[in-house]
């Protein structure tokens, strides 16, 4: 997740533009992009390869779970495009 939402994020900042409409979600996408880039996503695969301690059953727990966080992210940045997107129609 954290390796995967500065791409995210920069894309819906360029399809948002200049309007001064969503200068707040510009700042918290801005942010992140920063923290995530920078931080917590090589912290994050630090933390993941901890997680199974060379344990298949234990690495394959690690795995469904980040899977089910990124869904679960998905779904709900899906549901903002959408919403961005209907408000600008």
């Amino acid at each position: 997740r954290e390796t995967t939402l500065p791409g995210m994020f920069e894309q819906l900042l360029t399809k948002i533009g200049l309007s001064s409409k969503y200068d707040s979600l510009k700042l918290y996408l801005k942010r992140h992009i920063d923290i995530d880039s920078n931080r917590h996503g090589p912290l994050s695969l630090i933390l993941f390869e901890k997680s199974y301690e060379n344990n298949d059953l234990k690495y394959n727990q690690a795995l469904d779970a980040a899977i089910k966080s990124i869904e679960i992210r998905y779904d709900l940045w899906t549901g903002i495009h959408k919403k961005i997107t209907s408000m600008n129609s």
